[in-house]
């Protein structure tokens, strides 16, 4: 049986309910998941359903959720929402949702979706973790983690020890502006402004997405990803 956790987003608990199909509980069972204890509640969680209203006032606290959920777990993770914003389902995407579901879509769509992914998975032999897994070479040494990062200007890079890992104009500057300041906390209106050097308007989205895709590079180049630290209700900061 499959553990199938359940987040409700401006999205009524009792509604979300009843897109959980009867006959689909002989297959897997469904947990209330609460955002703010991600970290002690996503053991054992196979796939993560995120029901929300997606109004603006949401948006900023769904992309936080997926992040964490990629961040810590290997579990998928879906958006089901009532509002079709093609902007804010793309984000998501990026961010790594697995995909985006409407509220049209019957119950027994949604436990096909759910269960077909999840059979798949377990036929290639790839079995769900609590947590991700974390092979040595992705670890890197003791010894690697403790070096500091060396800004390379001209190439757009970040030197750890031995490795170079290119960014791009954005996720350079974001990075050089944490690192300007490591162990300190950046609030978000302050990386706003500073990157996009614009008014900011509660566009946490657009920082998250870019810390995101830092933190994947990392990840890719066996660093630590968790030097890039959220503060929450915050921002972000470089732990020394």
């Amino acid at each position: 049986m499959y553990n199938i956790g359940m987040i409700t987003i401006g999205f009524p608990e009792k509604e979300a309910s009843t897109y959980i199909a009867e006959k689909g509980k002989e297959a897997f069972e469904v947990f209330a998941v609460d955002v703010d204890q991600l970290s002690n509640e996503l053991e054992n969680k196979d796939a993560i359903v995120i029901f929300t209203d997606n109004k603006d006032s949401v948006v900023t606290e769904i992309c936080q959720s997926i992040i964490e959920i990629k961040r810590q777990s290997a579990a998928y993770v879906w958006v089901l929402s009532k509002n079709r914003d093609k902007r804010k389902r793309t984000i998501y995407l990026q961010l790594g949702a697995d995909g985006n579901i409407d509220t049209d879509c019957s119950a027994k769509e949604i436990e096909l979706i759910v269960l077909n992914a999840l059979k798949r998975r377990e036929t290639i032999h790839k079995p769900i973790e609590g947590k991700r897994v974390v092979t040595e070479e992705q670890a890197g040494s003791k010894e690697a983690e403790k070096q500091l990062f060396e800004m390379n200007d001209n190439n757009l890079a970040v030197r750890v020890g031995e490795k170079e890992i290119s960014l791009t104009r954005c996720e350079y500057r974001l990075f050089r502006l944490l690192q300007s300041r490591a162990g300190e906390a950046f609030t978000y209106e302050e990386i706003y402004q500073s990157i996009w050097q614009q008014s900011y308007n509660n566009q946490k989205y657009r920082i998250a997405n870019v810390i995101f895709r830092i933190r994947e590079k990392l990840e890719q180049h066996a660093v630590n990803p968790n030097y890039l630290k959220t503060v929450r209700s915050v921002g972000y900061m470089i732990c020394e």
